[in-house]
């Protein structure tokens, strides 16, 4: 039987917490034209303050498909700015292809969770602060 730690799922409440908190870091894991407001599965356009770039794409080998996931050494490289004992809030434009991110860094013993609903629910909700 499969169990769900929610730990592991952050929420627009969970994730709006974040934004106000030095401990905690977001990574936005849309390509950067999306990060900077070139483009949107919402109404808005940007990233949710205080979120990092860090697209997806990094954490693969150079491949038409994204079919082979970079060496840990590799990895290493690409998150070794970001303390271990950070929380880690990861989101894209709807929580999929974020799970790469989240794969790595759990790999790499991080304490990271996946905003599932992601820039697609951050984006529309008006009521939310966006940078560009």
């Amino acid at each position: 039987m499969a169990n769900i730690n929610h730990q592991r799922l952050a929420s627009k409440f969970t994730t709006q917490l974040a934004t106000h908190n030095k401990k905690v870091w977001l990574i936005d894991a849309r390509p950067r034209s999306s990060y900077i407001g070139k483009n949107s599965v919402a109404k808005r356009f940007g990233h949710i303050p205080s979120a990092k770039n860090i697209p997806f794409f990094k954490n693969f080998t150079k491949s038409s498909n994204y079919s082979s996931l970079k060496r840990i050494d590799e990895l290493k490289k690409i998150y070794a700015h970001i303390p271990k004992n950070r929380k880690i809030i990861i989101y894209c434009k709807i929580g999929r292809v974020s799970s790469a991110n989240y794969f790595a860094l759990r790999e790499l013993g991080y304490n990271v969770s996946n905003y599932d609903a992601s820039w697609r629910e951050w984006g529309n909700d008006e009521s939310l602060p966006i940078e560009k």
